[in-house]
């Protein structure tokens, strides 16, 4: 089973999860944590054993958020 990369983008920081779960798309809410998400993009994975690396970023009410459009 591929494992993918989640890069939790907080302003000071970047959080990096592991994952079996695909199919994250540009500009979709992700809950995790409790706390809501925004994809903002992908990157090549570091991890040699990650098939995709998936940015996202905090929003709506949830602490150092984004603003959503």
């Amino acid at each position: 089973m591929p494992l993918y990369e989640i890069v939790l983008r907080f302003p000071d920081r970047d959080e990096i999860r592991l994952t079996d779960r695909n199919g994250y798309g540009d500009g979709q809410e992700v809950v995790i944590a409790g706390r809501r998400f925004l994809v903002t993009g992908r990157e090549r994975p570091r991890a040699a054993n990650a098939a995709e690396r998936f940015v996202l970023e905090p929003c709506g009410s949830s602490p150092g958020r984004r603003a959503v459009r």
